[in-house]
């Protein structure tokens, strides 16, 4: 609906008020004194913007679908691995090397970096440094309130099993209550 021009608007609403079907709304008068200029339909798209990498890119992540996984860090100026990997490998391609010996050399020098991006342990860490920043923040808002105890910001939660929870029940000492019958009010 945003996309609709606004002409056909007005001359819609310009029947709807002839009909007498809807009252004059308050923008009328001014949408009649101004009307929108009609979007020229005839404008040429704008181009498409590609660097010559984007296909190696696009190539790297077609065989390695890892790759895909890999964080992008937005608040650094540093490139992400693979861009590196598709610019080293076209600067490769135009000194004489072709495509597939660029791709082979640019693995053998970026190896370690693809390697350790790619790895979960990664993803874990980052988690990790972020979970402990977060608990580090809970802590510092806790010390606020000196009036709340403060627990721990993370348990480990203990779970027992049917078979511990069983075994720990028989070794307990039998101290079951005995049921005392309900004693009924007389009426009098």
């Amino acid at each position: 609906m945003a996309n609709r021009p606004v002409r056909p608007l007005l001359h819609r609403i310009k029947h709807l008020l002839k009909s007498g079907a809807v009252r004059e709304p308050l923008w009328y008068e001014a949408l009649c004194r101004i009307p929108p200029e009609d979007p020229n339909p005839n404008v040429p798209k704008p181009p498409i913007i590609s660097y010559p990498e984007d296909a190696l890119v696009r190539d790297y992540r077609l065989r390695h679908p890892e790759a895909n996984k890999i964080p992008v860090k937005m608040l650094s100026d540093e490139m992400h691995v693979v861009r590196k990997f598709a610019i080293r490998q076209h600067e490769l391609m135009q000194s004489c090397y072709s495509k597939e010996e660029a791709f082979q050399l640019a693995q053998k020098e970026f190896g370690d970096e693809l390697a350790e991006a790619s790895t979960p342990i990664a993803v874990k860490s980052a988690l990790s440094s972020i979970q402990s920043m977060e608990e580090e923040y809970i802590k510092e808002a806790l010390s606020f309130v000196p009036r709340l105890k403060q627990a721990p910001v993370r348990e480990a939660a203990v779970i027992q099993t049917d078979t511990e929870a069983e075994s720990e029940m028989e070794n307990a000492p039998n101290k079951k209550k005995k049921q005392q019958p309900i004693k009924e009010k007389k009426k009098k």
